[in-house]
């Protein structure tokens, strides 16, 4: 056994944490868990409790990235032939 299977309880605490910490936006689909040597849990947004965050906290918006812009697929090719 080597060392990061020495103390599958420090790992699983951290996320016990992350799920705590994420209670106010996301629910656990699934608790933490071991399936072999890998460890995980699945996490899924409410949309409820993201909508009562962003009016808790409106710096959280402020942030948001910009739209992408288009894409080369979806620019008209004829325009660039000659």
């Amino acid at each position: 056994m080597g060392r990061d299977m020495a103390h599958l309880e420090l790992g699983m605490a951290l996320m016990h944490k992350v799920v705590e910490t994420l209670a106010d936006v996301a629910n656990a689909e699934a608790r933490p868990k071991m399936e072999g040597r890998q460890a995980f849990l699945i996490l899924a947004p409410d949309a409820v409790k993201v909508k009562e965050y962003m009016k808790l906290h409106p710096k959280a918006t402020a942030g948001k990235a910009p739209e992408s812009e288009p894409d080369d697929d979806d620019v008209d090719e004829t325009e660039d032939k000659e």
